[in-house]
């Protein structure tokens, strides 16, 4: 097992490599300058070619690459972000917990609702509650993400007022104590949460329900049954832990989504994490903190894949690492 996750971390490495080239190439292909801001129309060319100058924007572009590959290697320095005005490493650390809790409550909230519903959509096959629970999967599917945000807002937080409209914590909350702070948190994380888990839910409900009625239909699970064992113990013993593989799969791929995807919804929530940073530095051209942001969601998506595969193994202990 070490071995293998040992190798699959150094296959890895070239794959980083060439996405951070492809994302830094695009973002300086686009048009305009993370410079913009502090030039003004009357300044003269020298000086706008010694602001360049400052943050390196003078040098070849592939020479820029290199010097921020190297440092990011060597020093583990990802750039200064000219937004911020602070190290992209500090913009990111500030923000990066604040998408996890988000991504973490929603994917609870996904495995809590999507596996269960699939399983008993794959039991009841063809009843009203599978038509019932099929209905629920195929909007949660199709509907897009922000038009949910918006829908929960307009009922839950202005019509209702039940919840929060939009930030992470109420002003002046925080001279309350550490248990008022935390409550307003989970408060204010409900509705993004609800929107970011339900939509995955969704998928997880329709991969759980197609492989456990793959399961359900074999010789094996025939034959617990025919030995007697009670249904709860054949479908939620021997059934749905070798149905687990093509939803481990899922689930590998869903992290990374779930903080992708949280990029919209934290926009339409106000939620102070690597959404709305992300924006902002596709808005203004801030170079340094995009290629941070593209960085931290593709070794995601690799640590993701890397747990899936290491999940397998506990899944079905027939499957080995060479």
């Amino acid at each position: 097992m070490k071995t293998y996750i040992v190798r699959r971390i150094l296959q890895s490495i070239p794959l980083l490599i060439g996405i951070t080239i492809v994302v830094f190439f695009i973002s300086h292909a686009s048009p305009g300058s993370p410079v913009s801001k502090f030039m003004d129309p009357n300044m003269t060319s020298e000086e706008k070619a010694r602001i360049e100058a400052t943050f390196g924007l003078d040098q070849p572009i592939y020479q820029r690459y290199i010097s921020w590959i190297s440092e990011a290697v060597f020093e583990r320095n990802l750039g200064y972000s000219t937004l911020y005005a602070q190290p992209v490493t500090s913009v990111i650390k500030d923000h990066m917990w604040n998408t996890f809790a988000l991504s973490l409550f929603a994917m609870i909230i996904s495995l809590v609702v999507g596996i269960p519903t699939g399983i008993i959509s794959a039991t009841k096959q063809y009843t009203l509650t599978d038509g019932a629970l099929t209905v629920f999967s195929l909007l949660g599917i199709s509907m897009p993400s922000f038009f949910f945000g918006l829908l929960l807002l307009k009922v839950f937080a202005i019509d209702l007022q039940w919840l929060p409209l939009s930030g992470m914590i109420t002003p002046g909350v925080r001279d309350l104590g550490t248990l008022a702070v935390y409550k307003d948190i989970f408060i204010h994380a409900i509705l993004p949460a609800v929107v970011l888990g339900l939509g995955a839910s969704a998928s997880f409900m329709r991969y759980t329900r197609s492989s456990m009625l793959e399961v359900i239909r074999q010789d094996y699970i025939m034959t617990a049954r025919a030995k007697g064992l009670r249904e709860r113990v054949v479908i939620y013993k021997h059934a749905l832990r070798n149905a687990l593989i093509p939803i481990i799969t899922l689930l590998g791929f869903r992290i990374p989504l779930l903080f992708s995807g949280a990029i919209l919804v934290e926009t339409i929530f106000g939620w102070p994490g690597m959404g709305k940073i992300a924006i902002d530095s596709i808005n203004n051209r801030d170079y340094p903190l995009l290629m941070g942001t593209s960085l931290l969601l593709s070794s995601l998506t690799l640590l993701g894949n890397l747990m899936a595969d290491i999940m397998y193994g506990f899944a079905d202990p027939r499957i080995k690492y060479d």
